[in-house]
This record gives structure tokens, sequence and C-alpha cells, in this order.
């Protein structure tokens, strides 16, 4: 990767960073008491030296180690605008021998960093391509057009979109409530292939739902999500 080029990455970094914590009357809340979301574990992370770790971690395993050294994330303290969660997505693997679609196979667990904000959206409401449009325009002030992958992502009760770049393990999204006037925004920092990135992206937004997380469907002591009987949904 040539200097230009890294220097260009650490610009979008920070730019990434900045206008996620800068932008909006966002609070520090337990995102949990907000919404419910099948990637989002009941346990936030509330150390700042152990969000640095996990950051650093995943960028010493994504970029090479001279790149690497000219994007410093690290935090001095917590924003008081985020919250912080382990993130992980698995990834079917096939045995040899078998297809994808086969139940023998096995899988493969990617754990990301989830930093994440919660607002009131707007008065009057905005759309959710008024309130990325300007966000994806400035980011192409450093980054091609063309490195950049950008998705819509709309259902029934909300509105979504995600971006990121190929250059760097950041994808950045918005979601807002059709139903409340909510809105989510944040980063996930995590080390995919390239082909599950946008999968895990979609499923992230279409997975969110603007209620709070019933704590009584994480398995005690381990935060994984039991099944939900007799309301029609289930989570995990």
């Amino acid at each position: 990767m040539y200097p230009l080029i890294k220097i260009t990455m650490k610009i979008l970094v920070s730019m990434i960073l900045f206008l996620l914590v800068t932008t909006g009357a966002f609070a520090q809340q337990d995102i949990i008491s907000k919404v419910s979301n099948k990637y989002i574990d009941n346990y936030g992370i509330t150390n700042v030296n152990r969000v640095n770790a996990t950051s650093d971690s995943l960028d010493n395993k994504f970029y090479d180690p001279t790149h690497n050294a000219l994007i410093d994330k690290t935090l001095d303290k917590l924003s008081n605008n985020m919250a912080y969660h382990n993130i992980m997505y698995s990834v079917s693997v096939p045995l040899e021998g078998e297809s994808r679609r086969s139940s023998w196979g096995t899988s493969v667990r990617y754990v990301g960093l989830l930093k994440i904000s919660w607002a009131i959206n707007p008065t009057p409401a905005k759309s959710i391509e008024e309130l990325t449009n300007w966000y994806i325009s400035t980011i192409y002030v450093v980054e091609p057009k063309e490195n950049i992958v950008q998705e819509y992502v709309k259902n029934s009760n909300i509105d979504g979109r995600f971006f990121y770049s190929k250059g760097n393990n950041l994808i950045n999204f918005t979601v807002l409530s059709k139903t409340k006037n909510e809105m989510l925004r944040g980063t996930i920092t995590i080390n995919l292939p390239e082909n599950e990135r946008s999968k895990f992206a979609r499923d992230f937004i279409e997975s969110t739902i603007f209620e709070p997380t019933d704590t009584s469907l994480f398995t005690p002591g381990t935060g994984s999500p039991r099944t939900r009987d007799g309301s029609g949904r289930t989570r995990g």
C-alpha cells in the first residue's frame, strides 16, 4: 500500500469517527434499554482499556504493520456519546465433501467491536437519505467512489443505510425507526471476508428493533439469546 493511500485511509478513519461522535444530540445510553438486536449482547464494555485492546487486536490482524502505525484510534476515555459492545458474526463453512447447505457443516466466528449511539430523529423528522447523503459526500472527499460500498436496507419497521471502504475494516451504519421518532448511528470494526461484509451489514440493520431487549431471553452467565415462546418472534 503506497504512503499516499495510507494517509488517505488515516484521514478517512478519523473523519468517520469524528462525524460519528459530533453529529446530533446523542447521549450515552444502555443501548439494550432502547433497542433489540440479536448481534448486541447484554453486556456493554465500560473499560477504555478493553475497547482499545479490542480495536488494536482487530487492526493488527487486518492492516500490515506499517499501515497500522499510521492510524491511531486509541481512546483516552470512552465517549459520552457512545456505547461499546463486543459483536460476533458466524459464517457457515461446509465440511470437506459437503455442500454449504449441509447441516453437517461447521462455522467460523468473527469477533468485532460495535460503537453505537441512540438519538431522537431531528424535528421535523429527516429521511434516511437526508441524514446520510451529506455523510457519504463528505467521505468522497478523501476516498474514491469506486472504493466505497453502500446500500439501503428498508422494511416496514426501519430505514437503514450502511457503507464501508474496501480498504478498511469499518462498517458505518444509520438506522431510523418507522414507528418511533428514534435513530441509531454507529460503526462496527470487524475483519470479515469481502463476500460477507455486506451480508452481515444488511442482517445487522434488519435485526434492529426499536424496543428494549428482554434480558430474560439471555442465558445467565453467557449472554446467549434464548428463543421467545408464544410471541411470534425469535432472537438469535
